[in-house]
């Protein structure tokens, strides 16, 4: 898969966030070339495939995530680290709890201004180009082929969150190999970033959307979005599987992977998103 230089865009919540307590039970290791994280080893032929955002293995967050997925659905999970270990510094993390919208000018303005400027210092425009998806996604593709050859993989589910939603929607729209067998067979993005509307209408798998209530990256094409994913059609002809969840009140970009769990609202979402994913893969997967 050819896939045209896009570097990643980011924005203020993309460096926000909280940590999930607990400690990680899986391992790390590498397969392709591409060092990754995975959960407790399942018996299931099916295998799940988690792209991160920003924070990658940075933090613990995703591993958990992966532990939590794992147990529930009995698969193993895997998290391949394709930014190389240039992940943004987990001990940055400041989190904006609640949509901006409500908030009074002042509040907004000091809140962005703050944001933008932890960005600019710890992370950057160039970290940005270094990780956008001309280098993210054929990373993704190397670890996914040698996931499928060398561990005997069947059936192959992808989710993906913020930057990682990219790479899950762009490989959404992949075609078969020469054999006619599909890398990955089931995705789902939550919060995805740098993204256009055309990239939901090449969606050619079973397709799950995770929306924020604001989401500085995405409101600006989810109407567009959405209404793609609801024409979207099978080879033959018939309505693809897809499914947006637009039910996460008072969330922000980023919630599905580093809530804040104090914050009642931001713990429940965060909960609820992980039953939708869950939820999507037993069906599809």
């Amino acid at each position: 898969m050819t896939t045209t230089p896009r570097p990643v865009e980011l924005c203020e919540d993309c460096t926000t966030g909280g940590l999930i307590p607990g400690s990680p039970k899986g391992s790390e290791g590498t397969l392709g070339g591409v060092k990754f994280y995975s959960s407790p080893s399942q018996p299931s032929e099916k295998a799940i495939v988690i792209a991160t955002d920003g924070f990658g293995l940075g933090t613990d967050n995703i591993r958990l995530v992966a532990d939590s997925l794992s147990e529930a659905l009995e698969i193993t999970v895997f998290v391949p680290d394709v930014l190389e270990g240039d992940h943004v510094p987990g001990d940055k993390l400041v989190k904006i709890d609640s949509p901006l919208g409500p908030r009074p000018l002042y509040t907004k303005v000091w809140l962005i201004l703050t944001m933008i400027a932890s960005f600019m210092w710890y992370v950057g425009p160039r970290w940005a180009s270094r990780h956008g998806a001309d280098k993210t996604v054929p990373l993704m593709v190397q670890f996914c082929e040698a996931l499928r050859k060398e561990r005997h993989v069947s059936r192959l589910g992808m989710v993906g969150f913020c930057m990682g939603g990219q790479i899950t929607t762009l490989l959404a729209a992949s075609t078969p190999d020469e054999s006619g067998v599909d890398l990955i067979s089931v995705f789902i993005a939550a919060h995805p970033s740098s993204l256009k509307v055309s990239d939901f209408a090449a969606i050619r798998h079973p397709f799950a959307l995770i929306c924020a209530e604001e989401d500085m990256l995405f409101d600006s094409i989810k109407e567009g979005a959405i209404a793609e994913l609801q024409t979207l059609k099978t080879g033959d002809g018939s309505p693809l599987a897809t499914k947006v969840f637009d039910d996460h009140p008072g969330t922000t970009h980023g919630f599905a992977c580093r809530p804040d769990m104090r914050d009642d609202k931001n713990r429940e979402a965060f909960t609820r998103a992980q039953s939708q994913i869950q939820s999507w893969f037993r069906q599809q997967l």
